[in-house]
This record gives structure tokens, C-alpha cells and sequence, in this order.
């Protein structure tokens, strides 16, 4: 990316490789992963801009009911709150959504996108 000259990255973090049951105990090797994507951006002269969720809900929270279920939005505030924690002194740019409308209207409403 360096050579190419990219002057930024947006990426996602997958919830499930912070939090695999969606709360509670984190995953260290997950945190650890994007640690070394964040620092070899930086290393780089990259800006990390990195998305929360782009559409990968951990399983145990999908069969909770997924985003119909009001505990997805706690679990959600817990793994954005690790994350800016772990994250937060090197990225200055946190996307909280990609596409609310794709994943809202397709996945819940239509049906056209899982879970629906």
C-alpha cells in the first residue's frame, strides 16, 4: 500500500475476533492482529480509518435475536468501548456503521441479506 502511495486504509474489525461470544471475555490474538495492522499502517505514514461493523454480528448474538434483540445494542456499546480503548491512542478515525441502510432494510426488512 506504502508503494502505491496510499495515504489511507479503511478496513473492518471483525466483532467475533475481539469478543467471540459478542461480550464478555476478549481475545487477546484478535486484539493483538489489529494492533500489527493499525502499527504497520502508521509505520507506513497510512491513516487507519477503521469500521466497527460491517455486517459480521458474532453468531451467539444472531441467535439471540440479532439487532431485533435491545441486548445486541449493550453488546455492541461494550465492543466499541474495547475497541477505543485498544485502539483509540493510534486511530483517529472510527466508523461505527458501514451501510445502516444495506444492513437494516436487506437483512431485517426484505430479507434479501442474512440473517433474513
Amino acid at each position: 500500500m506504502a508503494e502505491m502511495g496510499l495515504e489511507s486504509y479503511r478496513f473492518s474489525i471483525c466483532w467475533a475476533r475481539i469478543l467471540p461470544t459478542g461480550r464478555g471475555e476478549v481475545n487477546p490474538k484478535g486484539i493483538e492482529f489489529y494492533n500489527k495492522v493499525i502499527d504497520e499502517c502508521l509505520k507506513h505514514g497510512i491513516v487507519p480509518f477503521v469500521t466497527l461493523y460491517h455486517w459480521d454480528l458474532p453468531l451467539p448474538l444472531e441467535k439471540q435475536g440479532g439487532w431485533l434483540n435491545k441486548d445486541t445494542v449493550e453488546a455492541y456499546i461494550e465492543y466499541a468501548k474495547i475497541c477505543f480503548e485498544a485502539f483509540g491512542d493510534r486511530v483517529k478515525h472510527f466508523i461505527t456503521f458501514n451501510e445502516t441502510v444495506v444492513f437494516a432494510a436487506l437483512g431485517y426488512l426484505s430479507g434479501a441479506h442474512p440473517p433474513g
